[in-house]
């Protein structure tokens, strides 16, 4: 466990006071590995991985939802009947994800292709490159919503045939 995890658990007054609780959202498991993109591209080097998550929430009904964050989606607590239909009482609004993970020692596409899954999310790896392609930004993009919900359904065409 982190030094900063364990002082807030055991209990050091100070330490709560001055910092939040940790949660352990998507963002707590990556920093332990990669680190989050920066908005200055200066602070970006080539050689380095970097993270980062695009949800988009628009199909909830809630409002207000970070579109860096990944949350679990709003479901009904429990039901009554209106002119014999079930309409529900009361709904949980959407909460941040957290999960208690176990993963190995191993690479990054592993690692964050188990993160993706333990949240439920995908993910995908884009490499920026200049003009003369040289890589410039590594980066693992976290996302709700699969290529077909966006862009329609999409094909692939080969030249030959596979028999």
């Amino acid at each position: 466990m982190d030094e900063e995890v364990a002082a807030w658990y055991d209990g050091d007054a100070t330490y709560q006071a001055e910092h939040e609780e940790p949660i352990a959202n998507i963002q707590y498991w990556l920093n332990k590995f990669i680190k989050p993109l920066s908005e200055n591209k200066d602070d970006i080097n080539s050689n380095t991985w970097y993270y980062e998550i695009c949800m988009d929430w628009s199909s909830l009904a809630a409002t207000g939802l970070e579109s860096n964050r990944i949350y679990d989606e709003e479901y009904a607590t429990t039901w009554t009947t209106e002119d014999n239909k079930l309409v529900a009482a009361s709904v949980m609004p959407p909460k941040e994800k957290s999960r208690l993970i176990d993963i190995e020692e191993s690479n990054y596409y592993n690692i964050t292709q188990q993160l993706a899954e333990i949240f439920g999310v995908f993910c995908k790896y884009v490499y920026e490159h200049d003009a003369n392609y040289h890589i410039t930004c590594r980066k693992v993009v976290f996302y709700n919503n699969f290529y077909s919900d966006k862009l329609g359904f999409l094909d692939f065409t080969y030249p030959h045939s596979a028999e």
